[in-house]
């Protein structure tokens, strides 16, 4: 695709603390901060006094009802002791939140620590070679013992090899295991008999039995080694035998061996969706052709990554023949052009269409053209980003004209803009959303309707949501200096900061983050909202980390403490984070984690539509899990991540630490 531009909120830069500032200075501006905060205590939303009045554009925080205090019940179960930081030397954490696994060291051995169950000792684990099932069930990491090496999975130690590869180490992505049903998926990984310089073996290990032996396995250039069907019934991968000198090539399947080749395409392994079907692309001699259930198909100059349909029926892939390129769908050739797109062909979600993004002429001077069901579209300068809509019966894409950019839906082009943002179709597929930008401003077209225009929009694509149903759409802007958040068209409060905003499962309540920075007049009780200047102190190392493990960056006014400003007469206290739920600032917090909707449709207290909110926040050095605006206990460290999420019984579950030990956290509903 050619010229096809991007653009995203602009993020000013950070001004540094000034050194060398007095300390009596410091001192004062420090005591008449504390002066202010003993008068205005709880006034950050609402101030206290008719003298303290928040700006219009600020919502009155409101107190969780009393019946939402009341709705669950906190357990927490001790698991054992929790190494402080200094002493896990690598901590990784399940996707759910609910089991985590770090190495430490006990005297000159090395052991894992397992949601506080210690494991053997060894003589070396390495840092990165620990990994989750996807559903945090099982646990695998490989380890060192005197000249051996071993996998322990589960807790229980393998078969000694002479080296592990240790990126091969991989669970299957479904969740059960076909012998016995298995809760956490296969396993697979990669290990080495004899050393490699002296003709050494490698041999694929799938739930505890080794596979035949090769010169090599996997591809080069850290491809994944071992390949499991999205079931988890089936795996694959690639082999060589022989030396590098005259390499022959073959994927083995199930532990069969396919026919060998002179090379087999880099990351072009792919199984159907549904398991059954496997396709990957392979070099004879000076031709290259796909291999699709074992057939090897027509032989070409060059082929593409092989696709598969959603439905597992049909696959294709884009071939070269000469100078002419071309689209092979279940093995039958389409017309010429001069050149197609990288990802080659894309099918609809029901299986039954087909579209790619075709080059007539040069590069620099030809024209695109997007294929749709073997139909060439209209010409344009540029184009790409097609998508189906989730029921298949729509299509659009973005295409460029002179110096303008546009949309073409189901073969209809729309208003012409100077940039556009990708596209976004609802999940009915009855409504499609794109950003676009028009002279200095920007706006979201949805429908084809231009809605308010803003100085930038988004970022995308995480800062706008559909709800499941289709019918809302919610989207950040900026304003100023300000954010807000736009809820079908229509503008909310404003903020310094507003990301992630989600919906409850049925559409009927909105909560997302919001960032607030507050500024209290040296000598005054009177409080306002205002943008800190650019002279206030960087966030912590620590605030930045979490931060980016969250994907919620800080923003320029995160700041760790009281700071002077260049203001004169006025200091500034740090920011706060909130989530706004249906309207309404919850509690204030240095940092929130991104909110989660349970999906039973009911909150406990109340019935009210639209489930339970919950996210994980921090407040100083403690943390807490908020559940309907309450918070639950402090402590050290928490495990939720990214995002705190409800079990299918509602209740939320979670790691903790306070000194020292850690706990398993359930937030129970009561019963009514």
């Amino acid at each position: 695709m050619v010229g096809l531009g991007m653009a995203g909120v602009h993020r000013p830069r950070l001004g540094r603390r000034k050194e060398g500032e007095p300390i009596m200075k410091r001192i004062a501006i420090l005591t008449d901060l504390l002066a202010v905060l003993v008068v205005s205590a709880g006034t950050v939303f609402a101030a206290a006094g008719a003298s303290q009045t928040a700006p219009a554009t600020q919502p009155k925080s409101k107190p969780a009802a009393a019946s939402a205090r009341n709705a669950y019940k906190i357990e927490e179960q001790p698991l054992g002791r929790f190494h402080d930081r200094r002493e896990r030397l690598s901590t990784v954490v399940s996707k759910d939140g609910c089991h985590v696994a770090y190495v430490t060291r006990k005297g000159g051995k090395e052991l894992m620590v397992v949601d506080g169950k210690r494991g053997p000792e060894y003589d070396h684990i390495p840092r990165y070679g620990l990994v989750f099932s996807p559903d945090g069930k099982r646990v695998a990491y490989y380890a060192r013992k005197g000249k051996k090496h071993l996998v322990v999975v589960d807790g229980k130690a393998g078969p000694e090899y002479d080296g592990i590869s240790s990126e091969s180490l991989v669970f299957s992505a479904d969740g059960k295991r076909p012998a016995g049903d298995v809760p956490g998926g296969r396993f697979a990984y990669v290990a080495v008999k004899g050393t490699t310089v002296k003709g050494g073996k490698y041999v694929v290990v799938v739930d505890g039995q080794a596979g035949p032996e090769y010169d090599r396995i996997g591809g080069a250039g850290g491809t994944r080694p071992v390949f499991f069907s999205p079931d988890g019934k089936r795996f694959a991968y690639m082999a060589r035998k022989g030396s590098r000198q005259r390499p022959k090539w073959l994927v083995v399947v199930d532990g069969n061996p396919g026919p060998e080749y002179d090379a087999i395409g880099k990351l072009q392994l792919r199984f159907s969706r549904d398991g059954k079907r496997v396709a990957y692309g392979a070099r004879k001699g000076g031709n290259w052709l796909v291999v699709v259930d074992g057939k090897p198909g027509p032989e070409y100059d060059g082929t593409g990554f092989p696709i598969f349909s959603p439905d597992s029926k049909r696959v294709g892939y884009k071939a070269r023949k000469g100078q002419k390129s071309f689209v092979v769908v279940d093995g039958k050739p389409g017309p010429e052009y001069d050149y197609i797109i990288v990802t080659g062909p894309i099918f609809s979600p029901d299986g039954k269409r087909l579209a790619y993004v075709t080059l007539k002429g040069s590069i620099q001077r030809g024209k695109w053209v997007v294929v749709v069901d073997g139909r060439a579209g209209s010409e344009y300068d540029g184009a790409g980003g097609p998508i189906f809509s989730p029921d298949g019966k729509r299509f659009a894409y973005r295409a460029k004209k002179g110096n303008k950019y546009l949309v073409v839906v189901d073969g209809k082009p729309g208003p012409e803009y100077d940039s556009i943002w990708p596209l976004i179709f609802s999940p009915d597929g009855n409504r499609v959303v794109y950003g676009a930008k028009k002279g200095n401003k920007y706006l979201v077209v949805v429908d084809g309707k231009l809605g308010p225009e803003y100085d930038a929009i988004g970022p995308f694509p995480l800062g706008l949501r559909f709800s499941s149903d289709g019918k809302r759409l919610a989207y950040a802007a900026k304003k100023g200096d300000k954010q807000l958040m736009v809820v079908d068209g229509k503008p909310g409060p404003e903020y310094d900061r507003t990301r992630f905003p989600i919906f409850s499962p049925d559409g009927k309540r909105l909560a997302y983050v919001a960032y607030v920075a507050y500024v209290a007049q040296r000598g005054s009780t009177r409080s306002s909202w205002m943008r800190p200047s650019k002279a206030a102190t960087r966030p912590s190392r620590s605030m930045r980390n979490w931060s980016m493990a969250t994907a919620t960056r800080p923003s320029p006014t995160a700041r760790t403490g009281p700071s002077p400003t260049r203001r004169t007469g006025s200091t500034t206290r740090p920011g706060r984070w909130v989530v706004v739920v249906d309207g309404r600032l919850g509690p204030e917090y240095d940092l929130c984690g991104r909110p989660t909707f349970s999906a039973d449709g009911k909150r406990p207290a109340a019935d009210v539509p639209g489930g339970r909110v919950a996210y994980s926040a921090k407040k100083g050095d403690k943390w807490v899990v908020v559940v309907d605006g309450k918070p639950g206990p402090e402590y050290d460290w928490i495990g939720s991540g990214k995002r705190t999420t409800f079990n299918a019984d509602g209740v939320v579950e979670y790691l903790a630490a306070k000194n020292k030990t850690l706990y398993r956290v359930k937030h129970v509903p009561k019963a009514k």
